[in-house]
């Protein structure tokens, strides 16, 4: 049985934890290793341990840690949620399942237990069952969605007979563009349809045919029924993933904006591919380490003939110019992107991109833009397993990572790729 905590017991683990959202993961590590010595006896104890290694990339300590927390207290809920994703370092994908399904016996109505396993079963294909699931995550304590409070009632998914029906964002901006491409079958159902969606996708949305766009700093508009954008693949009955075309579904508006394309239109360049690169996504991402990638990594891409590389890295607070390991052998056009719509037309002007799992995978993906994504050994959801295309986006290819950790082979299979575009032999 679980022991009661102590207020010690409860300080130590809230200074770990300040540690680990502050980014200092071998600190993190040391703090809950203390925390085990003190109380050897505390099956949480090692499920945060276990859960801190995990996350630092120490997955063999980190299975350890948990067999030691199931040893303590075989019910521990946090520690079989935590035993499943450490058994993903190991592509254990049955067994994940397999894990989440014990937890669920000692806890069936578990919010949390039920959104992660229907992850994995999204991730397996089994997609009935897995958006059903999916939209528990409205219960999950702590899930960080941006929800909108609505009072109207929540659609079911049963024609709309003219009504008018608001679909909400509530997840990041990828999030977003993945799921309004099911706006179109929204539009079908015969209702009005309003999305409110993150400013910076507002002018990209409002060229979506049928379609009324609101952004989220907006008064909430006058509707009858409501959806998340998240949800409609669910209550559009969206089985399995065979019934997506992947065809493309948004397009730039306006003009290619004049300061993108005097970035774009350098002489000593006319007439190479046009190779985009994004190495790195939005770092407060819990899975952000994984995802992302050093700049130094994409070096074999440097050298690759008749070929203009093209950074889409926008400018932020932790980048404000290339990094060295790139400066002087690709063309920087971070500062110009304003706005995803500029982004838009920047992927439009791309023969190929090359890019972590970000939003702008998604957009260039839902633009029709060739894609190579580089996917970590352990894939977010979306990607599913042991393919290398996706349902979501025909245009797009994917680059697993064989090992856990390991970029150099998907770097130089992307690499192959630009070599095949441009007629290079190898």
């Amino acid at each position: 049985m679980p022991i009661a905590a102590t207020p010690r017991y409860d300080l130590l683990v809230r200074q770990a934890d300040a540690l680990r959202r502050a980014g200092a993961y071998s600190k993190a590590v040391q703090a809950f290793h203390a925390i085990t010595l003190q109380f050897p006896q505390r099956s949480e104890a090692f499920s945060n341990l276990a859960g801190m290694l995990q996350i630092a990339g120490h997955p063999m300590p980190a299975l350890q840690a948990i067999s030691r927390a199931l040893e303590l207290d075989p019910a521990n809920l946090s520690a079989l949620q935590n035993s499943a994703e450490i058994l993903k370092d190991f592509g254990e994908w049955s067994t994940v399942l397999a894990t989440y399904d014990a937890a669920l016996q000692h806890t069936p109505h578990s919010p949390a237990l039920r959104f992660a396993r229907a992850l994995q079963l999204l991730m397996t294909g089994q997609w009935k069952e897995g958006w059903r699931e999916h939209e528990q995550r409205v219960h999950v304590p702590d899930m960080p969605l941006q929800r909108t409070p609505l009072h109207t009632p929540r659609w079911d998914g049963s024609p709309l007979h003219g009504r008018h029906i608001l679909l909400d964002q509530e997840q990041g901006l990828g999030d977003q563009i993945m799921c309004a491409r099911f706006a179109a079958d929204v539009v079908a159902r015969g209702g009005r349809v309003t999305i409110r969606c993150s400013a910076a996708l507002q002018v990209l949305f409002s060229a979506l045919p049928g379609v009324c766009v609101h952004s989220d700093a907006d008064a909430v508009p006058a509707h009858d029924v409501h959806a998340s954008l998240f949800s409609l693949p669910y209550l559009l009955g969206v089985h399995a993933p065979a019934q997506l075309s992947g065809d493309a579904y948004l397009t730039p508006v306006g003009p290619c904006p004049a300061h993108i394309c005097r970035v774009l239109d350098t002489p000593d360049t006319q007439g190479f591919a046009r190779v985009g690169l994004v190495w790195s996504g939005n770092p407060q991402h819990r899975n952000d380490a994984r995802r992302s990638i050093t700049p130094a990594l994409l070096q074999p891409l440097l050298g690759a003939p008749r070929t203009q590389l093209v950074s889409l890295q926008r400018h932020d607070a932790t980048m404000s110019a290339l990094p060295e390991a790139l400066a002087g052998h690709v063309l920087d056009l971070g500062a110009s992107l304003h706005s995803m719509n500029d982004t838009a037309h920047a992927l439009r002007q791309l023969d190929l991109l090359i890019t972590v799992d970000t939003a702008v995978a998604h957009l260039a993906g839902a633009l029709g833009v060739p894609t190579l994504l580089l996917v970590p050994f352990v894939p977010d959801w979306r990607w599913m397993l042991n393919r290398s295309d996706t349902p979501w986006y025909r245009s797009m290819t994917l680059l697993r990572q064989a090992t856990l950790f390991e970029w150099r082979p998907v770097i130089a299979a992307a690499r192959t790729h630009v070599d095949a575009l441009t007629g290079t032999p190898r």
